[in-house]
C-alpha cells in the first residue's frame, strides 16, 4: 500500500491532534488580536467576520466534498468484493467441464484461492496472501494452457474466459482497495482552511472577557471528528469502518464444503 504521511499516525491519535491544532490555532488568533487597541479594530471587527463566514462555508463545503470522495471510494471497494467472489465460484462451476486431472487440480486451486482472498485484508496478512494469490494465477493459468491444447472445446473456452475475469477482478480489487486513496493534497487543504478558519474565530472572540472552554474545546472536536470520517474511510484495513468481507468468507466455505 503506498503510505500517505498520516498512515504513520493511529487514527486515534490523529483525531486527538487534529483538535489540538485547531485549538492552538484559535488560541493564537485570540491572543494576537487582543494585543492589538480596540479602537483600531473596531471598524474592521465586520470584515473579519464576514472572512470568518466565508472561511467556514469553504471548509464546510471542502468537508462535503471530501467525505463524498472517500465514502465512494468505499463504496467501489465494496462492490468489487462482489464482483470478485462471483467470477471464482462461476469458474470453479466451469471446471466441472474438465476432465480429470485438470477438474480436481483446478478445484484445488480455486479453493485455495477463495482462503488466500479471504485472508487478503486481515491485518498482517495482505503481502504473503497477495503474493499466493500471484502464484495460484499462475498455476491457474499453466494448467489452463494444458487443457486448452489437449481439450479445445466451447467449454473449455467458457472455462479459460470465467478464469480471466478471476484475474481481472483481482487486479482491480487490489488497485481500489491499495492505490485508490483521498489524495493527500486534499487533506493538507483541509488542515489549513480547517487551522485558517480556526484562527479567524479565535480573532473575532477578543472582545469577550471570559471564554467558555466548553464551546471552544466543541468547536474544535467537531471538523477533528469529520477528518476523523475521511481518514477511517481511506483506510482500507484498518480503523472503526472497514470493508466487509463476509462474502469472500462466505465463498471460501462453501468451496471448502464442497470438496
Amino acid at each position: 500500500m503506498p503510505n500517505q504521511p498520516l498512515d504513520l499516525i493511529p487514527i486515534p491519535v490523529l483525531y486527538v491532534l487534529s483538535a489540538g491544532i485547531l485549538l492552538i490555532a484559535m488560541e493564537c488568533g485570540f491572543r494576537l488580536n487582543r494585543q492589538v487597541p480596540k479602537g483600531t479594530l473596531n471598524k474592521s471587527d465586520a470584515h473579519i467576520g464576514v472572512v470568518t463566514a466565508a472561511s467556514l462555508a469553504l471548509l464546510g463545503f471542502l468537508l462535503a466534498f471530501v467525505v463524498s470522495l472517500g465514502t465512494d471510494v468505499f463504496k467501489q471497494r465494496w462492490q468489487l468484493i462482489i464482483e470478485e467472489v462471483n467470477p471464482i465460484s462461476t469458474t470453479h462451476l466451469r471446471a466441472g467441464f474438465l476432465d480429470e486431472p485438470q477438474r480436481s487440480a483446478s478445484r484445488q486451486l480455486l479453493q485455495d484461492y477463495a482462503s488466500a482472498r479471504a485472508m487478503a485484508w486481515e491485518p498482517g496478512q495482505l503481502d504473503e496472501a497477495l503474493q499466493r494469490s500471484l502464484r495460484i494465477h499462475a498455476e491457474l493459468w499453466r494448467h489452463a494452457e494444458v487443457f486448452a491444447i489437449e481439450q479445445p472445446s466451447a467449454t473449455t473456452s467458457l472455462y479459460i474466459s470465467a478464469l480471466n475475469d478471476v484475474f481481472d477482478r483481482h487486479t482491480e480489487r487490489v488497485a481500489y482497495g491499495l492505490n485508490v486513496r483521498v489524495p493527500p493534497t486534499i487533506v493538507w487543504s483541509f488542515y489549513l482552511v480547517a487551522g485558517l478558519s480556526a484562527f479567524l474565530v479565535g480573532m473575532l472572540a477578543r472582545h469577550s472577557k471570559e471564554r467558555n472552554p466548553l464551546a471552544v474545546i466543541i468547536l474544535s472536536l467537531i471538523p477533528s471528528a469529520v477528518l476523523l470520517l475521511i481518514v477511517d474511510l481511506d483506510r482500507p484495513n484498518e480503523g472503526f469502518l472497514k470493508v466487509p468481507h463476509q462474502p469472500m468468507y462466505d465463498l471460501d466455505q462453501q468451496l471448502s464444503g464442497s470438496g
